[in-house]
């Protein structure tokens, strides 16, 4: 009867440790990043970037007009962008969940973007964004990012997008 114990107490303990192994190994598969995507006026979509690398341009004097994003595991993310003569897109941003791409802006109706907010559900953000005849600005950093101005009528030109915690 102990021998038969014995077994079933190392069997159970190596069932859980496969069990929380599983559950550990699931978790890991969902890499924390952020990608995104800018359409520019002129251009149209240029290429996906992430986790710091740039979208948009700089020096051409082109506005950002849409940006495309993904957020890898933070749960959910919100995003909205700030349009001119027009404000922001809706007033808290629209959330969706892990993996999926979010859009904000126009395409195709010539209104640039001036400022982009991203919310994480948790863990931080660090953004920093190419404003037209202002230059740089950031770096950002929080749970709510929102890199651009709002109010001046000035172009997001350029924006990089970082998990940092």
């Amino acid at each position: 009867m102990r021998r038969f114990a014995r077994s079933f107490l190392a069997l159970s303990v190596l069932g859980l440790a496969v069990m929380s192994g599983g559950a550990a190994e699931a978790a890991a598969t969902e890499k924390v990043k952020v990608c995104y995507r800018a359409h520019v006026a002129g251009k149209g979509w240029m290429e996906w970037n992430c986790d710091g690398q740039f979208a948009g341009t700089v020096g051409e004097n082109r506005a950002i007009e849409a940006m495309e994003i993904q957020v890898w595991g933070r749960g959910y993310f919100c995003a909205n962008a700030h349009i001119r003569n027009v404000g922001w897109e809706t007033p808290h941003g629209e959330c969706v969940a892990s993996g999926q791409v979010k859009r904000v802006g126009t395409v195709g109706q010539a209104q640039p973007m001036e400022a982009v907010s991203v919310t994480l559900s948790y863990g931080s953000l660090e953004g920093i964004g190419q404003v037209q005849d202002i230059g740089w600005i950031g770096p950002f950093r929080g749970t709510r990012v929102e890199v651009g101005t709002t109010g001046k009528g000035k172009n997001l030109e350029l924006v990089t997008l970082k998990i940092i915690g």
